[in-house]
């Protein structure tokens, strides 16, 4: 049995961790929103926690699963088995997950005028 290279263990790796930050940020997306739509006599939540919650998702995850796609892309160009399909998928999956919680958060902004959340995120466009 040939022992596998350490660049193929590192894009494992780097798929598996992307992987894992999508389902993450996706069911905590999921849970923010179902939490938000229940009517308030069946479900109590903290938005306080739902806000930290989300700016944690958003400095940590989706950072984390851009830094992820883009080393194993650049493995798998390294090691010459890059193919189109996976990575469009990849970056689909990572995409819209991402796109669903930053308008989550942008939900919480808009319900809170006075307050600055922008300020939480550390990568934020706006000042």
């Amino acid at each position: 049995m040939k022992p596998i290279p350490q660049s193929r263990v590192a894009e494992i790796c780097c798929d598996v961790a992307l992987l894992v930050t999508i389902i993450l940020i996706g069911c905590t997306t999921a849970s923010v929103w179902q939490g938000l739509t229940v009517p308030t006599a069946q479900h109590r939540f903290d938005v306080v926690d739902e806000i930290r919650n989300m700016a944690l998702l958003l400095n940590v995850g989706l950072p984390v699963a851009l830094l992820t796609l883009a080393a194993s892309t650049a493995l798998k160009i390294f090691r010459k088995s890059f193919d189109l399909l996976p990575f469009l998928l990849a970056c689909a999956g990572a995409v819209s997950v991402s796109v669903c919680a930053l308008a989550m958060y942008s939900c919480f902004v808009a319900a809170h005028p006075g307050v600055n959340l922008w300020s939480q995120i550390w990568w934020r466009f706006t000042s």
